[in-house]
């Protein structure tokens, strides 16, 4: 098992979107967040020769009102959306660039996404383990206040991270900051090379 995970930031003017959009939060790029993470499982696929790759996302409560702009995607169908025009069209090029680029479809993915409830399902529960961890990791480092726990925690994860095409290692790869932030990244690896680990 490999993590992927995409931590998205909004650089948007919340006092205007909140007018026209009251819920307007990080998580209407959900669906870009999730492109990006299929792209790396698609190179996965492609470099591994794997088939009959499942692709399960947690319920991302994308609200009811259907709206598409941009790197926006909300709507109750939205996840399910984008991922049928991947299936048929493509999801584009992961880190590698020089693997799949085409339809899912052609390298054996299902056809359908699996939108499921952490809940109930063994995978989402590891997988909101380490998007916690990495999340909290992150903000305590953004806001200058390390946690040597959070950091410990995340040191134990960091070795299942994808790295395949990372710069260096998982960075950019099994790590993703959207849009960059050059400033956070130097943070952030600063923070794993200190030796305050409590």
């Amino acid at each position: 098992m490999s993590f992927i995970v995409i931590a998205m930031f909004d650089k948007r003017r919340m006092d205007w979107w909140k007018i026209i959009w009251p819920k307007a939060s990080a998580r209407d790029f959900y669906c870009e967040a999730l492109k990006y993470t299929v792209q790396r499982a698609a190179e996965e696929v492609t470099e591994t020769g794997a088939s009959g790759c499942v692709v399960i996302c947690d319920t991302p409560e994308l609200g009811t009102r259907e709206f598409a702009g941009g790197s926006i995607r909300r709507g109750r169908k939205a996840v399910e959306k984008e991922y049928a025009q991947w299936y048929e069209q493509g999801v584009g090029v992961g880190p590698g660039r020089q693997h799949h680029r085409g339809a899912l479809k052609s390298v054996g993915f299902h056809p359908s996404i699996f939108v499921a409830d952490a809940t109930y399902h063994d995978v989402l529960q590891i997988v909101d383990v380490a998007v916690g961890v990495t999340r909290e990791w992150i903000w305590s480092v953004r806001e200058g206040r390390s946690n040597p726990w959070v950091k410990r925690q995340m040191m134990t994860l960091l070795s299942r991270f994808r790295a395949r095409y990372g710069r260096p290692d998982f960075w950019e790869d099994g790590l993703v900051l959207w849009p960059r932030q050059d400033d956070l990244l130097r943070a952030l690896r600063a923070d794993l090379r200190a030796g305050d680990w409590g």
